[in-house]
């Protein structure tokens, strides 16, 4: 990403502080008017050093981060706490352990991931937390970095799914979220050093577009990381927090630092970051005395301040209006296991699965962790269950003495338990936290070993507790493979029922499975671990499937494949043969699904989209929609799978904007994204405008007027700042028609205050 600080343009900060007096009035009546209104006042009460005070951690007090209160302001202390996958107490207060969220990724379904984000939300209330920090939604790229169980996925519309429905989960209950790690955080190995050397293009296209989601679902905070993209620190890095995060995208909430990740003080101020965690290192005395020899203007300062306390104000928080929370309930519990189920995967069945317990005389269960339940990954997301159900009490529990439960702990016991069982569940797994990247895609010590042998025995099914991707040398010999991913506390309860059929397993690859670790795009040592702390994603924007394909690569088990106890027609009823992007919302793609199977069940439509003949090297094709349905035997349904402008989209680096080229493109429509079902093709063609600031502004009400400046679907001051900043470009000038709201047959200045009246 090109760093425009020192320009006179209109991304520039001095610039930006002076062009952005409109909109900056226009605050009040933003999304978070309540909120601005109340804390106006406050911030012109305070003094400098209770200003500092405000943008930085004090003594946690049995939280992830604290900030003291102001008890002669009236404004509470603020509790943080990791939340990633549940509330993680510096105590290790029990609570709900949720499915890692790769496991929940695997589900497809974002309405169940923001039913959990308002489990986690009640949670954090229950132990007076009033911001978690989470989700966690950094890409895939490397498959065994250490974090991987925490983020969702290789593919950035589905982990900008996720990401956005966790936070509006988590908000839903006037607790603040916080969607990490921005920007480019793709491996723990030398985190606090490395910098991540991507392009422009590679950074809208799969880095940011989570990120960007998050705060269109209303995110009141974002964690600046660790690491430095192109030279410059994330903390530091103007361009992404302040250009594009807060003036580009709007974001109206506060930039808190990952723990202990800031190296500065003014720089770090003027680049837009706004609270330094978990101490004062840098924004305490260091702030004060920046601010009183003009380092830092004091409005940089009341900025930061109103940021935090208008997060708070707009949750409930400043006034104590926040209800009662709960934690450790039936509810989340249950919620916890059906999470598990939906985003169990099945990547292999050759008629093993599922398991009739009424149908055999002995199962075999094996494995050196069937004892202990695989709660989830090490480091900040790491939650302290109540209790939990290991795999072997689940199994128990379910069978209940129908089958004899044979056990082996070892590679010889499990051969010699697979020869004498009907079928054998056999368990591997492989440990992965925070702090360090796995050291290969193996599974853990003698797990390889163990489940050969009881393959090589008799009839074998592995599964598998991973937090990402995995090489199988065993599975050629295997009858079937499942992988539960991390599957919280109640690991046992949901493998029994997944493997005994009381469930269809729900869940589809978030990430792409390859058959060794040098089929991936980071298999030279300047893409990872990188080379004198300089990480180079030459890959571009072929990351994950985008690379598998356009290498010609096969890969062990494909992005979106996952099985099911049943089958699935899936059929294109209907699909637009033409779009233009400029004047249509959307091209809607009419998918009739039909459970031709036995048994109910459930399947992911997924739809991809490619350009034909495009003018600048792109992907075969990538996801741009999908839908799971669930349905009984014998009966149908149709989804319809909306495609707006981005789905055709790519990022122009050169002019700085994202473009569609008119032309051909084909969609695939199908259950993952080697299994296409069927195609059709659409021509696209746009009207010509040229982008303003790098968007094309949108005509959201049909009048030929497109006074959507952010393009967003809506108008709100985004719009009017944009609008102002760029009255007088020749994006905008060379176009009056498009832009002249108030019918004189000019573009100025009655124009943005007839946008400012309309928003």
């Amino acid at each position: 990403m090109t760093d425009r600080s020192g320009d006179d343009g209109p991304q520039s900060v001095t610039r930006r502080r002076v062009l952005g007096t409109l909109a900056a009035i226009a605050a009040g009546s933003s999304g978070l008017a309540a909120g601005a209104t109340q804390v106006s006042g406050l911030v012109d009460k305070m003094s400098i050093d209770q200003k500092v005070h405000m943008v930085h951690g004090h003594d946690k007090r049995d939280a992830t981060g604290w900030i003291a209160p102001l008890h002669d302001l009236g404004i509470p202390g603020i509790r943080m706490f990791d939340g990633p996958v549940g509330v993680r107490t510096e105590s290790e207060t029990p609570m709900t352990a949720f499915p890692a969220s790769i496991a929940a990724a695997a589900s497809f379904d974002p309405e169940l991931m923001e039913r959990q984000g308002r489990a986690m939300g009640r949670e954090a209330k229950a132990v007076d937390a009033h911001q978690l920090l989470g989700p966690a939604l950094n890409i895939q790229r490397v498959p065994v970095c250490g974090r991987n169980f925490e983020y969702y996925s290789e593919d950035p519309l589905l982990t900008a799914a996720m990401a956005a429905a966790s936070t509006r989960g988590i908000q839903s209950e006037d607790v603040v979220a916080t969607p990490k790690h921005f920007a480019a955080n793709t491996q723990e190995t030398r985190r606090k050093y490395v910098s991540s050397e991507v392009s422009e293009r590679a950074l809208r296209e799969i880095y940011l577009p989570g990120y960007r989601a998050t705060v269109e679902a209303g995110a009141l905070s974002m964690m600046s990381a660790y690491n430095r993209v192109n030279g410059t620190y994330c903390t530091e890095h103007e361009v992404l927090l302040s250009d594009v995060l807060k003036d580009e995208w709007g974001f109206e909430g506060f930039v808190v630092s990952d723990w202990g990740a800031m190296g500065s003080t003014v720089d770090s101020a003027l680049a837009g970051q706004d609270v330094e965690m978990w101490e004062d290192e840098y924004y305490g005395a260091d702030l004060r005395r920046a601010v009183e020899n003009g380092e830092v203007p004091e409005s940089q300062l009341d900025e930061m301040v109103t940021r935090v306390l208008t997060a708070f104000a707009e949750t409930g928080h400043l006034d104590g209006s926040i209800g009662p929370g709960e934690r450790n309930t039936t509810a989340h519990r249950d919620l916890a296991r059906e999470i598990a189920e939906e985003g169990a995967t099945l990547l292999k069945n050759d008629g093993a699965l599922p398991i009739d317990p009424d149908a055999v005389d002995r199962i075999g269960v094996v494995g050196r962790a069937i004892d202990d339940a695989l709660v989830g990954g090490g480091g900040a997301a790491e939650v302290t269950p109540a209790d939990t159900v290991s795999p072997l009490e689940g199994i128990q529990e379910f069978v209940d003495g129908r089958a004899e439960i044979r056990t082996g702990r070892d590679p010889s016991s499990a051969a010699r338990v697979a020869s004498e069982a009907d079928v054998t569940l056999a368990f591997g797994q492989v440990y992965s936290s925070e702090f360090e990247d796995r050291s290969d895609m193996h599974l853990e010590r003698r797990d390889d070993e163990l489940i050969q042998q009881a393959a090589s025995s008799g009839p074998t099914v592995a599964v598998v507790h991973i937090p990402g991707p995995i090489v199988m040398p065993w599975v050629d010999d295997v009858d079937g493979v499942l992988s539960m991913w991390y599957p919280g506390m109640e690991d046992g309860t949901a493998t029994a029922n997944v493997v005994f059929g009381d469930c269809d397993p729900g869940g589809k690859l978030p990430t792409t499975f390859g058959q060794s670790f040098d089929d991936y795009p980071v298999s030279e040592q300047r893409q990872y671990p990188g080379e004198n702390d300089r990480v180079h994603f030459d890959e571009g924007v072929f990351v994950g499937y985008r690379h598998f394909d356009a290498a010609g690569v096969d890969p062990l088990y494909p992005f979106g494949h996952g099985l099911s106890y049943t089958e699935f027609a899936i059929e294109v009823v209907d699909a637009p043969a033409g779009y233009d992007p400029t004047t249509e919302d959307r091209a809607t793609v009419s998918v009739e699904v039909t459970n031709t199977g036995s048994v109910a069940g459930s399947e992911v439509v997924q739809v991809y989209v490619e350009e034909r003949d495009p003018a600048v090297e792109r992907p075969p094709k990538e996801l741009s929609g999908f839908q799971k349905v669930r349905l009984d035997p014998g009966t149908a349904t149709t989804v319809e799978i909306d495609l707006d402008r981005s789905a055709f989209a790519y990022f122009d680096p050169d002019a700085r904007a994202w473009a569609v080229d008119d032309g051909q493109f084909r969609i695939h429509v199908g259950a993952s994204s080697r299994d296409v079902r069927e195609t059709v093709d659409i021509a696209v063609g746009e009207s010509g405008l040229t982008p303003v600031d790098g968007v094309v502004p949108r005509d959201i009400d049909g009048d030929g007027i497109h006074e959507d400046f952010n393009a967003n679907g809506k108008l709100d001051f985004p719009d009017v700042n944009r609008f102002f900043q760029q009255t007088d470009s020749a994006a905008v000038q060379d176009h009056v028609g498009a832009y002249d709201l108030t019918g004189d047959a000019i573009v100025d200045q009655q124009d943005v205050l007839a946008l400012f009246e309309a928003v």
